[in-house]
């Protein structure tokens, strides 16, 4: 039994929390994004070379390239019969027949020469262009998948990537002290297939229809978010006063009822919790500066190596537990 935990600075297993600082073994060396379990037990792991998977058999230190004909990896999801991948250049590919060893190819570029929106999608100063940030997807609709553009907004295809449409327009932006926007999507989980989570740089929305209108979840005075997550019918997510780049973190941990947009404040500190995993009832953050927190209190329950650059700017960006 293990955890692992995605970072810039690459990919470690530990065991399961609480285990000391030196019981984190890197499996793989390449920045990574975001962790998703495949169809058979396997593990897929997006990274910035490119989308690996693991089956298991070596207590995961075992990975390989799928080829997938995108380099830039931002995140992976497995959705009815299909696995959808993601990154940048902004793009989204499908393989019909995901397999633990799916080398064989198969992969179709989902086009968003549909989406006329897409040829003016902004970025940064710091990145050449936008990405596709975050997959999402219901398992009682499979055709809908619903991607979040860093910076873009939502986009959500209902034929299973053949053709997009903005769903951004009713994406309200609240906070003007906020310094990056609701359409800054890192996040997205889907409750149910018409009702959707997202985590932005302008704080959290959620849509009940779909994305024709969104309500801002009540986070109070911080409103820069790159998690959401949901187990057993309860939200979580963390929250900061500004990207952790630019400044100390003021964080806090929100946690409620899935259904209410007026979450209870579980925990404030200088570590920004910017990813979420779950065994049953117990809840794990995983924080910018490599620590592992568990709830309900969200207690320091061990730490993942991370360069000082990395826990200024990202951390721990994703976790997943393996029992």
């Amino acid at each position: 039994m293990h955890l692992l935990a995605a970072t810039p600075d690459g990919l470690y297993r530990t065991p399961l929390p609480p285990f000391d600082d030196g019981d984190a073994e890197q499996v793989l060396p390449h920045a990574t994004r975001r962790l998703r379990r495949g169809p058979t037990g396997g593990v897929y792991a997006a990274t910035g070379t490119g989308l690996y998977h693991a089956s298991g058999d070596a207590d995961w230190t075992d990975w390989h390239d799928v080829g997938l004909p995108l380099d830039d990896v931002q995140d992976v999801l497995l959705l009815g019969d299909s696995l959808y991948a993601a990154g940048a250049p902004p793009a989204v590919y499908r393989c019909d027949e995901p397999s633990d060893d799916p080398n064989d190819g198969g992969w179709v570029e989902c086009g968003f020469d549909s989406l006329p929106e897409a040829e003016s999608w902004p970025t940064v100063s710091y990145r050449d262009e936008a990405q596709v940030r975050a997959l999402a997807g219901h398992p009682d609709d499979p055709n809908r998948i619903v991607a979040g553009i860093e910076i873009g907004g939502v986009v959500v295809s209902d034929d299973r990537g053949e053709t997009w449409r903005d769903v951004s327009a009713g994406l309200p932006d609240e906070s003007a002290e906020a310094t990056e926007k609701s359409d800054d999507v890192h996040r997205l989980v889907a409750v149910s297939p018409d009702e959707w989570l997202a985590a932005t740089g302008g704080g959290v929305y959620r849509t009940r229809d779909a994305g024709a209108t969104w309500t801002a979840v009540h986070i109070g005075d911080r409103p820069y978010a790159r998690s959401v997550f949901v187990n057993d019918s309860r939200f979580y997510t963390g929250v900061n006063a500004s990207p952790p780049r630019w400044d100390t973190p003021d964080a806090a941990i929100y946690v409620g009822d899935v259904a209410s947009d007026d979450p209870s404040l579980a925990d404030v500190g200088e570590r920004f919790a910017i990813s979420f995993a779950s065994s049953g009832p117990t809840v794990l953050a995983g924080c910018n500066d490599g620590t592992v927190l568990s709830g309900p209190g969200f207690d320091p329950a061990g730490r993942v190596p991370i360069s000082q650059e990395t826990a200024s700017a990202y951390g721990v960006v994703d976790l997943l537990l393996l029992l």
